[in-house]
């Protein structure tokens, strides 16, 4: 937590890491059909280009579905379009070379492609408004009485999308990576991580779900980043040592324009002003850090593990708006430019405490020191409540984490119980939220992040695994965790001390049990299992309102599969 892996992994981090290429062919293709008429296909291929020197794997992946969201006619209730399909095509090349005996080159390059409708979105709720009435007066004077704004379930929607327009959503991305690994002699080795990774997005998508034409938007992104990693490990004082120390660079450019559009009937017969606006966005972050991390072997049974790593953040951002007309308020193509930039430096680490009291059960104690970057936002006066037409600094958040566990295999492995209890302090937590920005009369909703002064999560986690006859696996695992917000944003921001603390739920658990039976063709399998979620929360200023709330649920699933 924030000493290997750096800024940004305050929970820790998940590493995904892609199988090598080996020496002898060998090859898979798998395809998936369901509903929706989805077809997903794979396809690996691998082997040696030249014998004990280059090994080489491709693979190849496409996912093709139906969208299970349904654009219906207001007035017919028949489907007339989709959402939420799936047409995604990817695929990865990597070469394995062993230069010399003491230098191996693992090259990677991927590239994914993504051209699909907009994700499922649909009315919850509808309260008629002045403009309603003023639609149905001037542009749409008798609608049938029967007809109703809210579609009849949650995959429908009577919004106006049009494909291309407002009802897209597409990602190419293209990146590689070149991993070198030299021995040094003895235990001594030096590795280079050199990555870059270039992607655009747009998505576009109906902004009140309702066959009027009241607002629509799409936005975009293109963004470039490049990274560099130098690590110099090695084993010492008579093999009880293993330390690791290392340099890292990250840069990254990017550029989000946004168009969108409101009430646009009213305008094209010329009742209101052109209210559609633009905005630009450019941003730029260099981020170096330099870091080290070892465990020692103090005895056999136990060890100490220690990091340090100190990182330097520099970023700028520019916002630009265009609006074509504020609506009568002295402007015509007003356009707003802000501009700011911040520099973070900081230091994060972790100290790691583990005895073995046999070869089969251990104990730990840990305490880390992680923090996420800061930013630029729009920002809030405290006085008000009120967004100002500036950017502000968010400031970084920080967080202390002390955890002891256990974990164990017991009963001649046919038992495994792990246990863990842990306490975080935050500071200065980052939290987002949307309001309302007037420049001048012409009104505008924008994304701003605050920060809440301190807030606290402590929980356990408890875990068991027991096969309790041959062929039988049983597990289950219950969480707690709580999290509550122990300051108010001092800025002037919703956040208080009675908001809810968001994608948290107070307790979580899980069941499951799987019997194999062995036969002539493979292992029979047949599992079930359950996994239940506490209450959540999703908008930290409307927490309390059941429509942003997933209440508690459970998911139970059962399969049979031939191995």
């Amino acid at each position: 937590q924030g000493t290997l892996f750096g800024r940004n992994t305050v929970g820790g981090a998940v590493s995904f890491v892609t199988a090598k290429p080996t020496g002898d062919f060998s090859g898979s293709a798998e395809v998936n059909v369901g509903t929706y008429d989805r077809v997903d296909a794979t396809l690996n291929l691998n082997g040696a280009l030249i014998a004990d020197r280059l090994n080489g794997r491709i693979s190849l992946g496409t996912q093709n579905r139906s969208g299970y969201g349904h654009v219906r006619d207001y007035t017919t209730g028949k489907q007339i379009d989709e959402m939420g399909d799936r047409d995604r095509i990817s695929g990865r090349v990597l070469l394995d070379w062993l230069v010399r005996d003491d230098v191996n080159v693992l090259f990677s390059v991927e590239a994914t492609d993504i051209d699909e409708r907009a994700t499922v979105r649909s009315i919850a709720k509808f309260t008629p408004i002045s403009l309603h009435n003023l639609f149905n007066a001037r542009v749409n004077p008798q609608p049938p009485v029967s007809q109703r704004l809210l579609p009849p379930d949650i995959y429908s929607t009577y919004g106006d999308y049009r494909d291309g327009i407002d009802n897209f959503n597409y990602m190419k991305s293209l990146g590689g990576s070149m991993t070198v690994d030299w021995g040094l002699g003895g235990d001594l080795s030096l590795k280079s991580i050199t990555a870059w990774r270039e992607y655009e997005t747009g998505f576009g998508s109906d902004l009140d779900f309702t066959p009027y034409d009241l607002g629509a938007g799409n936005n975009y992104t293109d963004q470039d980043q490049f990274s560099q990693e130098l690590q110099l490990s090695g084993i010492s004082f008579n093999k009880r040592l293993e330390w690791v120390v290392g340099l890292y660079y990250f840069s990254e450019d990017a550029y989000d324009p946004s168009t969108a559009w409101v009430f646009r009937p009213l305008t094209d017969a010329g009742y209101i002003p052109d209210l559609s606006s633009s905005r630009e966005r450019w941003s730029t972050n260099d981020s170096w850090a330099v870091f080290g991390e070892g465990t020692f072997d103090i005895t056999d049974k136990l060890s100490i593990t220690t990091g340090l790593r100190y990182t330097q953040d520099d970023k700028t951002e520019s916002y630009q708006t265009t609006d074509i007309d504020d609506g009568g308020f002295g402007c015509n193509s007003c356009t707003h430019l802000l501009s700011g930039d911040m520099g973070v430096s900081d230091w994060s680490g972790r100290a790691n405490v583990v005895y073995k009291w046999t070869p089969d059960v251990l104990t730990y104690a840990s305490a880390s020191r992680g923090f996420k970057s800061g930013g630029l936002s729009y920002s809030v006066t405290s006085e008000s409540s009120q967004i100002r037409d500036t950017l502000n600094v968010y400031l970084p958040e920080y967080v202390w984490t002390v955890e002891l566990g256990l974990k164990s295999t017991l009963l001649d492995n046919r038992l495994r119980l792990n246990a863990a209890a842990f306490h975080s302090d935050y500071k200065d937590i980052q939290y987002q939220f949307y309001a309302v920005l007037d420049q001048g009369g012409s009104l505008t909703s924008v994304s701003v992040v605050s920060n809440a002064p301190t807030a606290e999560i402590q929980g356990l986690e408890l875990e068991a695994l027991v096969e309790p006859m041959e062929n039988l696996t049983l597990t289950a695992s219950v969480g707690l965790t709580d999290a509550e917000y122990t300051g108010a944003d001092e800025r002037g921001g919703p956040l208080n001390l009675d908001s809810e603390f968001l994608y948290t739920p107070k307790w979580s658990a899980a069941l499951s049990g799987e019997y194999r039976i062995p036969t002539a063709l493979g292992n029979f399998r047949a599992r079930i299992d359950y996994a239940w979620k506490d209450k959540t929360y999703f908008d930290i200023q409307n927490s309390t309102n059941p429509l942003l709330q997933q209440q508690a649920y459970g998911i139970f699933n059962a399969r049979v599969s031939l191995d």
